[in-house]
């Protein structure tokens, strides 16, 4: 599990175990940022459950993953979700300098990044575009309703629309 790995030829690189993962995913799941700097081909192969190397690395908050080109923080995995979803769910906020149109990307449950963020806890989502906050997921809950579960009492200076959104029991993130 040591980064000489990275040094076989690239055959090797790409044997994959019967959960479909190669060397290069058991780096990233150790967190080995130098895996970034392999060719790309080799960090678009999806295990079993679709996951590149960098939804592993994304998993670990490795942030290094937001240098990469932007196609590849788009490949989403069995569950929908994108590298940036990883990222969002290990509380890195760095990801809130992306471009919008990958903060709106809605996994299997109709979670953004931005709700992830959100059930982190992470109050600069505050300050967003009120359109991503205004995203439901699957449940109807949006961004400020996850906020209002975990506590965060400034969602109550937040202009009073996004805190009449109902979810599918009708219930408001006042509620909440």
């Amino acid at each position: 599990g040591d980064k000489s790995i990275l040094k076989l030829p690239k055959e090797k690189l790409v044997i994959k175990n019967k959960w479909g993962e190669t060397p290069i995913h058991y780096l990233a799941d150790k967190g080995v940022k130098e895996i970034l700097k392999l060719d790309k081909s080799l960090l678009m192969i999806k295990d079993n459950d679709g996951n590149t190397p960098i939804h592993w690395l994304a998993y670990k908050g490795i942030k290094e993953v937001l240098e990469l080109d932007i196609e590849l923080l788009r490949i989403k995995d069995t569950w929908g979700c994108t590298p940036i979803h990883w990222l969002a769910r290990s509380g890195v906020k760095e990801i809130l300098k992306l471009p919008k149109d990958l903060l709106r990307i809605q996994d299997n449950d109709g979670w953004t990044p931005i709700h992830w963020l959100a059930d982190n806890k992470v109050k600069e989502i505050l300050n967003m575009d009120k359109s991503l906050l205004m995203i439901k997921n699957n449940d109807e809950w949006t961004p400020v309703h996850l906020l209002a579960n975990r506590g965060v009492k400034e969602i109550l200076k937040l202009d009073k629309s996004l805190l009449m959104i109902k979810d599918n029991d009708g219930e408001t993130p006042i509620h909440w």
